[in-house]
């Protein structure tokens, strides 16, 4: 028995039906097994046939709102969004107040592009557990493209207390202050990013703040060392580019831009960068 049927007894246990659809040997918990390996090994279309096979033998089960969830997620991993919020609809319906659900179905509606819908399922997950970390940061940043910046105030203010270091609060934090063009405070966030989660991504993201700001040796320095961390990804080198191009290095230019280009960047995208100068 792999995890997600170890979930499924413990639960059995709690709510003391373990004859009803804990039997390891039943054709349900059978099926149930099967989609749990199929899961591990990411193979989603044996997943999906047999959570439906589980829901099939016991469309009673009470344990089947877990199922309908998880089939949501491998749905949306087939990418079949559509389908997959079709059956999350129905495992909110029997679980309203179900984290996991809601969370699931707010993947997909944010998937979808359903923005409205999504930041309302997280608001949902944030009434039933005000200090959710991952809702709070998620729920934050869906409010900074609604136009909701006291929402993302508020959730950043929150998690700043209840988890000042953990990465998902820097971010918003940062995604706050790019909102209120806030350039100087986005550089500091992205700087305790860098100091605790160093990656290229962060070392990209404060070298454009950098640049924003007219700190262009900084710039410089922090694109190279992102550079020197993931030294195939080309929009770093296009971002060097860039650099270059406002500093009148025109040759290194042209090198980053065609390493860049070799790396899977458009070629209009650097030409933009080489005509504008940098702008």
């Amino acid at each position: 028995m792999r995890y997600f049927g170890l979930i499924l007894f413990v639960v059995a246990a709690i709510l003391g039906t373990t004859a009803t659809f804990a039997d390891e040997e039943s054709p349900y918990m059978r099926e149930v097994d099967e989609a749990d390996k199929a899961l591990n090994s990411e193979n989603w279309t044996a997943a999906e046939a047999h959570l439906l096979n589980a829901l099939r033998a016991e469309p009673a089960n009470p344990l089947n709102t877990m199922l309908l969830s998880n089939l949501g997620v491998v749905r949306h991993r087939m990418g079949n969004d559509s389908l997959a919020l079709e059956v999350l609809n129905i495992a909110a319906e029997k679980a309203p107040k179900s984290v996991k659900v809601l969370s699931n179905r707010a993947m997909v509606l944010y998937s979808m592009k359903r923005i409205d819908e999504a930041y309302n399922d997280y608001e949902r997950i944030l009434e039933v557990d005000s200090t959710d970390v991952e809702a709070l940061a998620k729920h934050g940043t869906l409010a900074i493209g609604l136009g909701k910046l006291s929402e993302t105030r508020h959730d950043a203010a929150l998690l700043g207390r209840i988890a000042p270091d953990d990465e998902r609060t820097y971010n918003l934090q940062a995604g706050l202050a790019i909102a209120e063009d806030n350039f100087n405070k986005a550089t500091e966030v992205y700087g305790s990013l860098i100091e605790k989660y160093p990656s290229a991504y962060y070392y990209l993201m404060r070298s454009a703040f950098h640049l924003f700001t007219g700190h262009q040796n900084e710039a410089l320095a922090d694109i190279n060392e992102a550079i020197r961390l993931s030294p195939n990804d080309g929009e770093l080198y296009k971002q060097r580019a860039n650099i270059y191009i406002i500093r009148g290095r025109l040759s290194d230019a042209q090198e980053d831009a065609r390493r860049a280009i070799d790396l899977g960047v458009s070629p209009e995208e650097i030409r933009a960068i080489l005509r504008g100068g940098g702008k």
